[in-house]
């Protein structure tokens, strides 16, 4: 914080800046809105915006406190999902808000590709292994959708603090032999992941302190690739996944629903690629790159 305080103060003092666009509320925001009132020069305007964890997170009465202080400072406030504009209002912040995601390239990176076979009977989880992610409910959920379909595997791509939690939960109910735990991917790498598995799952849950998803952007991006998707019921992810629609939902943390769901889905392929055909029309007309671009432009022009 030190460090990020003293650059803004740095490039205030150098340059003219006529808007600093601060991501996330704390501490990117509160150090914006600080340094604007310390510096004694011209004041830019502030766009804030909110990416979930920000808002959702932070318990306690002083983070609070922080959290509305910020919300009225900036200029304008943006968050990535609507449930995560209602969330802000319900904490009594009555100034206007605009949702606006962030985006993924729907057109030559995050896209289908007719020369890659998709597995039978793969599962795709990525993500931070962090409790909000909810990988342990998919893990238990691992020996009913193995008793139906035995070659069924597991790949998850990422990293954290859970892994080694995670891995001796898949050791304890005698699954280990069907996840593989690949670490970190670059982004370049994403792509083929989603083009050949047979299921992306975000089994998201809200953690104890609060924290949940603010939008989910790894589910748009398998969408984009016409990955089926089945996801955690969250008011942020009801964004991009309409049950039945463009993906299946399951309740949160019950890894019985996510078996089932997954079962189904695994046992009517024909099934997932029509829903995933549909998200992927879905999430190109709404979280592609240009659209989010162009409204982030629009909204700094009128600054």
């Amino acid at each position: 914080m030190v460090g990020q305080f003293s650059a803004i103060i740095q490039i205030l003092r150098s340059k003219r800046i006529d808007v600093i666009h601060a991501h996330w509320i704390f501490p990117q925001g509160f150090m914006a809105v600080i340094a604007r009132m310390l510096f004694a020069g011209y004041k830019p305007a502030i766009v804030c915006t909110s990416h979930g964890g920000d808002l959702f997170g932070l318990p306690g009465a002083m983070f609070l406190h922080l959290k509305r202080f910020v919300m009225k400072q900036v200029d304008k406030m943006t968050v990535v999902s609507e449930a995560m504009r209602n969330y802000a209002y319900m904490l009594g912040q009555g100034r206007e808000i605009e949702v606006i995601s962030m985006g993924v390239d729907t057109v030559e990176t995050f896209t289908p590709s007719p020369s890659v076979e998709r597995a039978r009977y793969e599962l795709l989880f990525v993500g931070r292994l962090v409790e909000k992610k909810g990988l342990r409910y998919l893990i238990l959920a691992m020996p009913e959708i193995l008793n139906q379909f035995h070659d069924s595997i597991l790949i998850v791509a990422g990293t954290g603090p859970e892994e080694a939690l995670l891995r001796e939960l898949a050791q304890s109910i005698g699954v280990a032999a069907h996840i593989q735990f690949i670490g970190s991917v670059d982004n370049h790498l994403l792509p083929d992941l989603y083009r050949h598995a047979s299921v992306f799952v975000a089994p998201s849950v809200v953690a104890k302190g609060g924290d949940q998803e603010g939008l989910g952007l790894v589910i748009v991006e398998a969408l984009a690739c016409e990955c089926a998707v089945l996801a955690s019921d969250l008011p942020a992810i009801r964004d991009v996944v309409i049950d039945g629609v463009t993906g299946s939902i399951a309740r949160q943390g019950d890894s019985g629903d996510i078996a089932r769901k997954a079962i189904e889905l695994l046992g009517v392929p024909a099934k997932g690629r029509r829903m995933a055909q549909i998200g992927r029309r879905y999430v190109a007309d709404r979280f592609d790159w240009k659209l989010v671009a162009a409204r982030y432009e629009a909204l700094l022009l009128t600054m």
